[in-house]
C-alpha cells in the first residue's frame, strides 16, 4: 500500500477535529472520540472520531461558534 492510499484510506475510516467547540459539539451529541493526540508542533491537541453516517449528519448540521450570532 502506497503512502497515497494509506492517508486515503485513513480520510475515509476517520474524522480528525481541530477544534475543542467542535468535538464538544459531538461528545453533546453521543458521539466519542476514539482518542486524544497532542499535535508537537502546534502544541494543540486533537481528536480522532470514527467515521460513521451519524456522525457526518452531526457535522453537517454543525454551526460554528462564530456563525451562530450572524
Amino acid at each position: 500500500m502506497t503512502k497515497y492510499e494509506q492517508k486515503n484510506n485513513t480520510s475515509d475510516r476517520f474524522i480528525i477535529v481541530y477544534s475543542l467547540r467542535k468535538m464538544i459539539y459531538l461528545k453533546e451529541n453521543g458521539h466519542y472520540y476514539l482518542f486524544e493526540c497532542f499535535n508537537k508542533n502546534s502544541k494543540c491537541n486533537f481528536w480522532v472520531f470514527d467515521m460513521t453516517p451519524e456522525i457526518k449528519v452531526a457535522l453537517s448540521e454543525y454551526v460554528p461558534y462564530n456563525r451562530r450570532e450572524q
